[in-house]
């Protein structure tokens, strides 16, 4: 069983710190720093998912507030910690990018990891 809302709160999670962190860039070059935070994040929730950052604030705020409810299925997590693995190794790739000097390769991997976490958030693949 694998609940669909804490992977909802995840990839919400996901695309809007990619997303703040490429908007806010424009005014502080340097915050492409929460790119490899946000890698390690995700490669810690692929290797332990009790221990992944959104999941534990949905399950430590955002339910028991009554904000958000269990949406528990029968489902593999296979997919989902691959998704995640994949995810965190696009981010650090886009970290290298930007510790070499090269921020378009940068943020057109970061890019390709949000709009696949929208996807999944919108669409539910």
């Amino acid at each position: 069983m694998i609940d669909r809302t804490a992977l909802k709160v995840n990839q919400a999670g996901i695309v809007l710190t990619v997303l703040l962190a490429f908007l806010l860039s424009a005014l502080w070059p340097a915050l492409w720093w929460a790119l490899p935070v946000l890698a390690l994040v995700m490669l810690v929730g692929a290797i332990e998912p009790r221990a992944a950052l959104f999941r534990q604030v949905y399950l430590a705020v955002l339910r028991p507030a009554g904000l958000l409810r269990p949406r528990p299925v029968e489902e593999s997590p296979r997919p989902h910690s691959f998704a995640q693995t994949l995810g965190g190794v696009f981010l650090l790739l886009a970290s290298l990018a930007f510790a070499l000097a090269l921020p378009i390769v940068g943020w057109a991997l970061a890019w390709i990891v949000l709009l696949l976490a929208f996807v999944n958030l919108a669409f539910g693949f």
